[in-house]
């Protein structure tokens, strides 16, 4: 996921990832909330050690965090991307390496059993290309010598315009790459846990802040009506409205009653039988979004479904209407 930096309206960075939301975003949202309730309503309430001046640092202080780990990010992701660039150039070396020297070996020279000893190690991990880089090293230091000793002598192997001279200070510079990463790394955990901390003392704050107001202020008052303006958590919605998804009637003169609504988690189902002229309500409230009634009277008989939540009631469901044969006299 792409990183992304972003300003809300108060001038407070955001350092998200494309798609994601961040832990913080509500506390913070809510703090600033608090933060104006308060200052609008009495500034000179203190609950406990906690002022309205300490709440404001507090939120100051939140920006010059964030800052710093976002900073943090930024540096470990470029220390990753030097590392995984600098990973691919030696890699293709090793590879190429191999290849080359194989390539000028004759058949059945002892060397080729040494290229087969570097190729074997794999380089999936940084450690093992490391192992595979060294491996080389010592390939590439005994055909060097190989070939000053020929008559007349030939120079050091290169592959392509690399050198072994030029091929083992890049393995010590991967190294120092590798350490680079792991101290961007172990700084940007610091700066999270810097980060945590102060979110979290602003929440647990927020928090005893509307028990102590609703606690001073008495109810109807402008104080304790104000507590409105803070959002204590997500919004919460009633159930949309029912739907009657089938209905089957069976040959024992039961029906079965399948439904379902948005946001729903619980039920009631409403019956008019054959000649009645209102709906009247299942006696139970159910849970399940099935239900199936006892043998029923031959007739008409027509069912709703509201559902509910702990917010509230949905809409009724449109009717829906089945037909119960007369059964047969054994």
């Amino acid at each position: 996921m792409q990183l992304m930096i972003v300003q809300d309206k108060f001038g407070t960075l955001f350092a998200r990832h494309e798609g994601m939301k961040e832990y913080w975003y509500a506390i913070h949202r809510r703090a600033l909330e608090t933060m104006g309730t308060w200052t609008e309503g009495a500034p000179s309430f203190v609950f406990g050690e906690l002022t309205l001046d300490l709440h404001k640092a507090d939120l100051a202080a939140l920006n010059g965090t964030l800052q710093a780990q976002i900073d943090a990010e930024f540096k470990l992701s470029g220390a990753r991307s030097a590392r995984d660039t600098h990973y691919g150039i030696i890699a293709d070396l090793c590879t190429r390496g191999c290849q080359l020297i194989s390539g000028s070996l004759p058949t059945g020279d002892p060397l080729r059993d040494e290229v087969r000893h570097v190729r074997g190690v794999r380089k999936e991990s940084q450690g093992e290309l490391l192992a595979k880089g060294r491996r080389l090293v010592s390939l590439w230091e005994k055909v060097n010598a190989r070939r000053a000793a020929l008559t007349p002598a030939q120079a050091a192997l290169c592959v392509g315009t690399t050198a072994l001279g030029d091929f083992e200070p890049m393995l010590q510079q991967h190294s120092g790459l590798l350490q680079s990463v792991e101290d961007m790394l172990s700084a940007m955990k610091d700066r999270k846990v810097e980060m945590r901390t102060l979110v979290t003392r602003l929440d647990e704050n927020n928090k005893r802040w509307f028990q102590a107001w609703k606690g001073n202020f008495p109810a109807g008052s402008i104080e304790r009506e104000m507590l409105r303006s803070v959002r204590t958590g997500p919004k919460r919605h009633e159930p949309a409205q029912a739907v009657m998804l089938t209905a089957k009637v069976l040959p024992d003169g039961r029906v079965q009653l399948a439904f379902d609504a948005l946001r729903g988690t619980s039920f009631t189902v409403l019956h008019r039988g054959p000649g009645e002229p209102e709906f009247a309500a299942w006696p139970e409230r159910i849970q399940l979004k099935t239900l199936t009634t006892e043998p029923l009277p031959p007739g008409e008989h027509a069912w709703k479904v509201v559902a509910h939540n702990s917010v509230g009631d949905g809409p009724e469901s449109a009717e829906l209407v089945v037909t119960v044969a007369g059964r047969l006299a054994a």
